[in-house]
């Protein structure tokens, strides 16, 4: 991390990585990332992230480069709210449809509010399209998803390095492979530690 100027820092970095699923073409990847973070206004941040990511898929003669990125803006509403939106691209093997690596773009947004001294209450929302292509294996119909998110959430801390967090979310997926499509509702606790 680099401070350009008290506002602005600047970043560069690279990570190794691999990805194993069931089924499917497991990939070895490679990224070169930037990282941006301006302080527009004692109110007002911007952070942006992009890079290059190599990819290569086992099984298959398939290697990919692709541009990905991250973009969020984060306002200071009032002294105990903060409000964000974001948006990024990234790309994995499917999950879901074997042989097939998927190439997903996200929307998201997230308000949280800090509820006395100790808790802090969130709500959050999203959406990503997902553009599935056959990995090698010619006849496979490739699948688009297109889901939905809704996240409340309530986080308490417990201690000086401790927090819990309750949460309800609701999805939805609506896609063209059979089967696809869901509609679903998940409730959660977690629990962190920082050291």
């Amino acid at each position: 991390d680099y401070a350009m100027t008290a506002k602005l820092h600047y970043g560069l970095g690279a990570s190794l990585g691999y990805d194993q699923v069931d089924g499917s073409n497991n990939a070895l990847f490679e990224q070169i990332n930037t990282r941006v973070v301006w302080a527009i206004s004692p109110k007002l941040a911007i952070r942006t992230g992009a890079g290059i990511e190599f990819r290569q898929y086992q099984g298959v003669d398939l290697d990919r480069a692709i541009f990905i990125y991250d973009v969020a803006a984060d306002w200071k509403v009032s002294p105990l709210t903060v409000a964000s939106i974001g948006t990024n691209r990234g790309s994995t093997p499917s999950n879901s449809a074997p042989n097939q690596y998927t190439d997903r773009t996200a929307f998201n947004a997230t308000v949280a509010h800090k509820v006395g001294e100790r808790y802090t209450a969130t709500l959050g929302g999203g959406y990503a399209l997902t553009d599935g292509t056959a990995s090698g294996v010619t006849g496979t119909v490739p699948q688009e998803d297109d889901y939905y998110f809704v996240r409340p959430a309530l986080a308490v801390k417990l201690a000086e390095r401790m927090a819990g967090a309750a949460y309800y979310q609701y999805r939805k997926n609506d896609s063209n492979a059979a089967g696809g499509d869901f509609t679903n509702h998940q409730i959660g606790l977690n629990l962190s530690y920082s050291f």
